[in-house]
């Protein structure tokens, strides 16, 4: 291997996925690696498109990177969600992607086999779709045979609140302003000149400027794009209950809201010309490459995606783990690049399946927005996801998906799929003896379910405790 080590690395950009990538290099590097950060000027703020919501694992994640969630609960507007209510999707379907620990096994078969011989809905059988359809929220107990220890929760969050927490945390030394010129040598990013003067040199380049991607443009990075969309968010002041983001469908394209601590965020995003007075425009779609050369793009200088799932958070939370375990030892950055981009179309083309499921539905509606989807024939890794399904109930699982079974099995059932033959191991339980299994766990949840408190006066109580325990 060839190069010299590596002893610096410039961040460049603003906003959500520059703060944490700072707040993530800080807390990984070891102090003989000098961390830059560019700091741009924001025209506009396309951070709401990551949907302000996070997938269960960005609790380990942001624990990782230094902010805990005390700190985040105090210090922000964040608060618990138990996934996500879709409202009339396609003009008919209503279900909740509930966030869920592993179904349970009965008999050597998984559980929603049970629930689709017997033609019933997932919800009321799930902990978290149950709590979340009625307002209630608690944290998981430790008791395995509590119902309640199956659930799984995310945040819901202001973009804007967890880059200005995580930046009143750094010590680091900021430059700031717009880049006014990029030199490179040998088809590699050297130096960058801001609009103040300043010359930043360093080994490694970070783009974290969002859909400016200006440091990855300057290398003639290519971007497969998609479609373009308006977005227009909106504040109101908030509704006391729910724990779940809600997502609505609309001729234009669809809405969403997110209930935070003190108020509401609605978003509105469709086709240009169906968005009066959107907030900004956005293209969907990716890189070829999110490494190269020197630089590595994160979060939506890489990849956009639309929010009507995780998502985007997720690409953004394995961007960043990915960036620290392959972080480049010299300036022959060739293996890293690899693999960081073998695994960047891993995690994109998985999350990419994930949300073009929803649109894989008879009949299709008609309308612009969803024909501006559905320009491409189904993904070939995706038929094969309903077929195997659709056929025997199977849940076909790649390498390191980011989206679980008991995740494709929630989606599967809300879309209206079932499968036409069940598990041959249900043949030896009689159909009553199933619906007595289905019936105790239904009312043993609904049980755990009242008990809980609603979610607006369960964060009240947790963070006055928060604060007398930090002496607040």
């Amino acid at each position: 291997m060839t190069g010299t080590d590596v002893k610096s690395v410039l961040v460049c950009g603003s906003g959500l996925a520059f703060e944490l990538t700072l707040a993530a290099l800080r807390n990984a590097l070891p102090e003989k690696i000098t961390i830059i950060a560019m700091e741009l000027d924001r025209d506009k703020n396309t951070d709401d498109f990551y949907g302000h919501v996070t997938a269960p694992t960005a609790y380990n994640f942001l624990v990782q990177i230094g902010l805990d969630e005390p700190t985040l609960l105090r210090g922000t507007q964040t608060n618990f969600a138990y996934g996500t209510a879709f409202e009339g999707w396609a003009g008919r379907l209503n279900w909740v992607q509930g966030y869920q620990q592993p179904f349970p096994v009965w008999n050597n078969v998984l559980f929603h086999h049970y629930a689709a011989c017997v033609g019933a809905p997932l919800a009321p059988f799930l902990i978290s779709s149950s709590a979340g359809l009625n307002g209630r929220f608690a944290h998981p107990p430790q008791e395995k045979d509590n119902p309640l220890s199956r659930a799984e929760y995310g945040y819901v969050f202001m973009p804007d609140e967890i880059s200005s927490l995580l930046k009143s945390a750094s010590k680091l030394r900021r430059s700031k302003g717009t880049v006014q010129s990029i030199q490179s040598k040998s088809d590699q990013v050297k130096s960058i000149t801001t609009s103040e003067g300043e010359i930043l040199e360093a080994d490694f380049f970070i783009d974290c400027s969002g859909t400016q991607r200006q440091l990855s443009s300057s290398l003639d990075a290519e971007f497969d794009a998609e479609i373009r969309l308006a977005v227009k968010a909106n504040h109101v002041p908030v509704t006391p209950g729910f724990t779940l983001k809600h997502i609505k469908a609309a001729a234009m394209g669809w809405q969403s809201t997110v209930r935070l601590q003190e108020e509401q965020i609605h978003l509105s995003v469709g086709l240009p010309q169906y968005i009066k007075d959107p907030d900004f425009y956005i293209e969907t779609g990716h890189l070829e490459k999110a490494w190269n050369r020197n630089t590595v793009a994160i979060g939506h200088s890489a990849c956009v995606m639309e929010p009507l799932t995780p998502a985007p958070m997720i690409l953004l939370q394995r961007d960043i783990e990915r960036l620290l375990s392959l972080f480049p030892v010299t300036t022959d950055m060739s293996v890293e690049a690899r693999e960081y981009n073998r695994l960047f179309e891993d995690d994109r083309n998985h999350c990419a399946l994930f949300t073009r499921n929803l649109f894989e539905i008879e009949p299709i509606p008609e309308c612009p927005y969803w024909e501006a989807v559905l320009t491409s024939p189904c993904p070939e890794k995706l038929a094969r996801k309903i077929k195997q399904f659709e056929s025997r109930g199977y849940l076909t699982q790649y390498d390191l998906e980011p989206f679980t079974i008991e995740d494709w099995a929630i989606q599967h059932f809300g879309l209206g799929r079932r499968p036409q033959r069940q598990d041959v191991f249900l043949n030896q339980i009689s159909d009553d003896d199933i619906k007595k299994m289905l019936l105790t766990l239904k009312t043993n949840i609904e049980t755990m379910v009242q008990k809980m408190p609603p979610g607006d006066r369960y964060i009240s109580k947790f963070k006055a405790y928060l604060d007398n325990k930090h002496g607040a």
